[in-house]
């Protein structure tokens, strides 16, 4: 059984991968979702080392302790949907299929890594013994809304 900081370790080295593939999303968003997905799997594992002293036993044994731990059952939809992003990427049912006929890669970067990897990392914080010691998605700024150009003073 690894430990809850053998566990942030191997979180911060996918989150330093996948900052790596980031900027070639157009390229690999199959990895960047799979990576994603793994960065969540070792968050999870090392938030089960310290609620409760043990690691999971299978995928399936992961994805039902989240679902039903009283803890951390709100973090079940992100965490499905970065398993179901990594599972379409690495097992394609149709070799004519792509992985981006499912998730555009510019999706695969604001929806599973930033807006779900990114929500998914704050729900499961709280429980880490030592939560700064893991490296965190940070979304880009939002753009700024567009400026409404001044009106002129009306004529009386």
């Amino acid at each position: 059984m690894a430990s809850e900081n053998e566990h942030i370790a191997l979180a911060n080295k996918n989150h330093d991968c996948l900052m790596h593939l980031l900027p070639n999303v157009a390229t690999h968003p199959e990895w960047v979702a799979t990576i994603a997905f793994y960065k969540a799997v070792q968050i999870t594992e090392a938030v089960f080392d310290a609620l409760m002293g043990k690691d999971s036993t299978s995928h399936k044994d992961r994805e039902e302790t989240i679902k039903r731990h009283p803890k951390l059952k709100s973090a079940f939809k992100d965490y499905q949907l970065l398993l179901t992003g990594s599972r379409i990427a690495r097992y394609l049912a149709d070799p004519h299929a792509t992985f981006t006929s499912w998730m555009s890669p510019q999706d695969v970067e604001k929806i599973l890594v930033y807006q779900r990897l990114h929500r998914f990392e704050q729900q499961m914080l709280p429980f880490l013994t030592d939560s700064k010691s893991l490296k965190k998605i940070v979304p880009p700024p939002s753009p700024a809304p567009p400026i409404a150009p001044a009106q002129p003073p009306a004529n009386k």
